[in-house]
């Protein structure tokens, strides 16, 4: 179902009329008709559907789809006090008279401004706020990569932004940007050995009915070798190996790699991987930059079939095995 149906389903209530009909409000639901009919829904199960929605205006700070000027008259809104958390959402985006929806899979806050935070979205690319996140402004409408597993900001120099893609019908994809976001270097991830990041689209493959993915495509800094554009260290977090770069993320290498391979085997790697090693996160000790912490996970798969029937039950879970300390020269098993 797309994003602006979901919103009518999702964030609007059909409630008796207690406000005045909002014109802007109504034309945005009826330019929703084309996009449905094109998914086989029917005018009448349409008209039924969003016949008398009205917004909800008792949620706080609602954004209503179809208006741009100010919320109407007697809507609720939030007053965050210290120490406490409002909800901004789930709401629509809106941003040139359309509004946008989807899943935020990053957020990163600005090291020195409360006002700017950049997030990442699965499926809508990367969006900034400078209003400490009243409105957003997209950042890469223009680049065909729009699911984001990774954000981070330089810690030295803000104005250094790197992000890392979920592999879906591409490999990992690095974003560099050395101008806040407003333009957009796209690469690969390449080591200096002259191979590139290129993960199956499902690595580790349970019973070749069900796929684990993990949460790799993490990025991390060095802070004491931060804030160049050429030369700050950055490290990456694959399925099954780490790696380093030395030149803010121009070329990586090897620091770490689990026995199975499922970052760069591609469409070549093996599909029955029902228990696979992979990498869950990595981070780095920011007292003693030389020391890396990684969670190695493996899925553990059960069967079990109940006697009146030949069903079976697969049981997936993915447990922590061990922690792992690096040094530039060595990696180390610390615990198991």
């Amino acid at each position: 179902m797309s994003k602006a149906l979901l919103l009518v389903v999702s964030l609007l209530m059909a409630i008796p009329a207690a406000h005045a009909a909002d014109a802007a409000f109504d034309a945005w639901l009826r330019s929703l008709w084309p996009e449905a009919q094109r998914l086989g829904i029917s005018r009448k199960v349409f008209d039924e559907a969003t016949r008398g929605l009205e917004p909800d205006l008792t949620l706080p700070d609602l954004v209503i789809p179809g208006r741009l000027d100010k919320p109407p008259p007697g809507q609720a809104e939030s007053t965050p006090t210290p120490g406490q958390w409002m909800l901004l959402g789930p709401q629509p985006i809106t941003t040139s008279g359309l509004p946008f929806a989807g899943r935020v899979t990053v957020v990163a806050p600005h090291p020195t401004d409360a006002n700017i935070i950049y997030i990442g979205t699965d499926g809508a690319g990367i969006w900034l706020s400078q209003d400490a996140g009243a409105t957003w402004a997209s950042l890469t409408d223009t680049l065909p990569i729009p699911h984001i597993r990774s954000l981070v900001i330089d810690p030295v120099d803000p104005r250094l932004l790197y992000a890392t893609t979920i592999p879906r019908a591409y490999p990992t994809r690095l974003l560099r940007s050395t101008d806040s976001g407003r333009t957009w270097k796209v690469s690969s991830i390449t080591t200096d050995d002259h191979r590139t990041v290129a993960p199956g689209p499902c690595a580790v493959n349970v019973f070749q009915r069900a796929c684990i993915p993990p949460s790799s495509g993490g990025l991390f800094f060095d802070r004491s070798r931060a804030g160049s554009p050429n030369t700050s260290t950055i490290f990456f977090v694959g399925w099954s190996h780490i790696l380093r770069s030395d030149n803010s993320g121009e070329t990586f290498h090897e620091v770490f790699s689990l026995p199975i391979d499922l970052d760069f085997a591609g469409p070549d790697a093996p599909n029955d991987n029902s228990e696979a090693e992979f990498l869950r996160d990595a981070t780095i000790d920011p007292l003693t930059p030389s020391r890396l912490y990684a969670a190695v996970a493996q899925p553990r798969c059960t069967s079990s079939s109940n006697g009146a029937s030949a069903t079976a039950q697969i049981q997936l879970s993915a447990i922590a095995k061990r922690a792992i300390v690096s040094t530039p020269s060595e990696m180390r098993l610390l615990t198991r």
